[in-house]
């Protein structure tokens, strides 16, 4: 089964542009309201007569509108896309601007609601590194842990510290009024712009040469509290693998905290398989599970 013409204008509701929306072919299946609307199709409509699509989970293809005597015309269908191209350059030019204006809003973690978080709700007690801050509350927005994607320069030794200009992309995750807790939710931790390979840096290599990888910065933090090696946070599991091109040359070791679910477990294979043809060390664990693969 696929999709018609007809029905991809449909789904978005015939507007022209590039649009994300539920897959009713696949989301049917799901067991849950949340994976059922979760919007994972992907429709490219630039002009009338044509569409492309792209589910993230089941199928992908393209459609024409079937007119009896009517030609197709692939020159306006290179123009639309190249126009359609450069309208997302400039969308992913904005996210940027704002994430780094994002950025320069913080405030810093220490004695904020968002310590209170990493202390008491996740029990980290090591330093806080200054590629974290803490945005107040905002009208409807409430506090936030903000974080910054890129590589962050090490001004003395074990301190790190990043730039607004080297801000590739942050990530916003929602606490609770008092901080006991993050929210919970589709729209609770989310990234703004394409951090397209950069690592959200916790803590720098020592000088064992070893560096931990995981999803999230409360696991990076809490595995460089535990093992005092230099920590990154991907922040999510398809954003793993790109982190093997950017680890740096004198890092021998990576060990990878895996995610107990098929998506950690994939980003996380995908990401020791890149690291290994590096020629890199790996070691690749699950909390809770006692045997490690290296």
């Amino acid at each position: 089964m696929s999709f018609s013409y007809s029905d991809l204008v449909e789904l978005i509701g015939g507007r022209i542009g590039q649009f994300n929306v539920a897959c009713p072919l696949c989301g049917s299946a799901c067991s849950t309201r949340a994976h059922r609307a979760k919007k994972v199709l992907k429709i490219w409509h630039p002009h009338e007569g044509f569409a492309g699509f792209n589910c993230m989970r089941c199928i992908s293809g393209y459609a024409l509108e079937r007119k009896q005597g009517r030609a197709f015309d692939w020159e306006k269908v290179k123009s639309e896309r190249a126009k359609a191209a450069e309208r997302e350059r400039i969308e992913e030019a904005e996210k940027l601007r704002t994430a780094r204006w994002l950025w320069t809003r913080r405030q810093p973690v220490r004695g904020s609601i968002a310590e209170n978080y990493l202390r008491e709700a996740r029990g980290y007690h090591g330093p806080l590194p200054h590629t974290l801050g803490f945005l107040q509350a905002h009208k409807t927005y409430p506090p936030t842990l903000i974080a910054a994607y890129g590589i962050p320069t090490e001004p003395e030794p074990g301190i790190l510290s990043i730039a607004k200009n080297s801000v590739r992309g942050v990530q916003l995750t929602r606490l609770l009024p008092d901080g006991s807790d993050r929210e919970r939710g589709n729209d609770a931790r989310i990234t703004i712009a394409r951090p397209n390979g950069f690592p959200i840096a916790l803590a720098p290599v020592n000088d064992l040469c070893g560096l931990i990888i995981s999803e999230g910065v409360e696991d990076a933090l809490s595995l460089h509290q535990a093992t005092g090696l230099g920590a990154w946070a991907a922040g999510g599991c398809k954003k793993m693998q790109r982190l093997a091109s950017v680890v740096p040359d004198y890092v021998t070791a990576v060990t990878i905290l895996v995610d107990d679910d098929a998506g950690g477990q994939d980003g996380s294979a995908l990401l020791d398989a890149a690291l290994r043809g590096r020629g890199i060390e790996v070691t690749s664990f699950t909390p809770g599970v006692r045997r490690m693969a290296a």
